[in-house]
């Protein structure tokens, strides 16, 4: 329940500074935030099993569209780079339906992919 109460004021902050008339202070609030959350809030709690885990070292993810997913979850942080690039480094209408456009279709594909959409990427998760 504080990961909610955390985001809602992450987000009511990001407004704010929005209405303000700082919308580039909220976009590098998001990018941050969420930079943070990837690196140490997913990175740190895999490092403490990794650490308990002292025969093998290792986890084991079963998911063989990992790889897939991360290499688009790249490409479209990549394009927005390009975009931001694009505009300037200023934001506007069109970043924003851009960046909208980058997650739908990042989130979608992320779902196609362990869905074995494109491909065999997962086992099935029963013995038919």
């Amino acid at each position: 329940m504080s990961v909610v109460w955390i985001g809602l004021l992450s987000y009511l902050c990001a407004w704010m500074v929005t209405v303000i008339g700082f919308g580039n202070m909220a976009f590098s609030n998001l990018i941050g935030s969420n930079i943070f959350d990837i690196l140490f809030c997913l990175g740190f709690p895999w490092l403490v099993k990794t650490l308990s885990h002292s025969s093998t070292g290792s986890l084991h993810i079963n998911s063989g569209a990992l790889t897939y997913t991360t290499l688009t979850l790249l490409a479209t942080t990549v394009l927005m780079l390009v975009t931001l690039c694009a505009s300037r480094w200023r934001l506007n209408w069109k970043v924003g339906i851009v960046c909208l456009v980058l997650y739908v279709a990042f989130i979608v594909l992320a779902c196609c992919y362990e869905l074995n959409f494109f491909g065999q990427f997962n086992p099935p998760t029963c013995a038919e």
